[in-house]
C-alpha cells in the first residue's frame, strides 16, 4: 500500500543539522504515526516519503522553509521578569513554555536585561536545514476513530527487556 492523503503512516526518522548532530530521533523510541496529508508532520518529510510503501528507506535534506520556516527577526520580543515567575535563574539559552493564539510555544531567552528579558519565539530549529533518514515502518487505512478524530493512533507500543 503507497502513502498518499488520509492514509495511516508510521515512520522512523532521525534528524540532523547541518554538523551532523542528531536533533531528533525516533529509533529506539515508538515510531511516529500520522495521517498523511493533514499537515500533522513536516511538511517536507511528507513531501518526500508521498507515494513511498512500507519498508522504504529514504534519505533527504530538509530545506528550512520545508521544516520549521525560515527565521523572523521581528519574532523576538522584551518581556518584563515577572512573566517568568518561580523560575529561580533566568540565563541565555533557557526555554520556557509561553502561552500563544495557537496554545503554546517555546521560547529562547536571548539576553536579560535588568528586569526585562529579551526571548526569541522563533522555533529553535527556524532556519535551519534537517538531514533526515526515514524508514516507512507502515501504511495503512485509518480507523473509523482515527477519521472522526482526526490523530493516528501508535499502533506500536516500546517494550523493556
Amino acid at each position: 500500500m503507497d502513502i498518499r492523503k488520509n492514509r495511516v503512516v508510521t515512520l522512523h526518522y532521525t534528524l540532523r543539522d547541518d554538523n551532523d548532530v542528531i536533533l531528533e530521533s525516533t529509533l529506539e523510541k515508538i515510531p511516529h504515526s500520522y495521517i498523511h496529508g493533514h499537515e500533522q508532520i513536516l511538511s517536507g518529510i511528507e513531501e518526500v516519503v508521498n507515494g513511498k510503501q512500507t519498508g522504504d528507506q529514504i534519505s533527504t535534506t530538509i530545506s528550512s522553509d520545508q521544516a520549521y520556516g525560515e527565521r523572523d527577526e521581528s519574532l523576538t520580543s522584551i518581556l518584563p521578569i515577572a512573566v517568568f515567575q518561580g523560575a529561580d535563574e533566568i540565563k541565555p539559552g533557557m526555554r520556557f513554555e509561553m502561552p500563544h493564539d495557537e496554545g503554546v510555544h517555546i521560547a529562547t531567552v536571548i539576553e536579560v536585561l535588568g528586569r526585562d528579558v529579551k526571548v526569541d519565539n522563533n522555533h529553535p530549529l527556524a532556519g535551519k536545514n534537517l538531514h533526515a533518514e526515514i524508514e516507512v515502518v507502515d501504511v495503512r487505512e485509518p480507523t473509523q476513530e482515527e477519521r472522526e478524530s482526526g490523530e493516528a493512533r501508535q499502533m506500536y507500543e516500546l517494550i523493556d527487556d
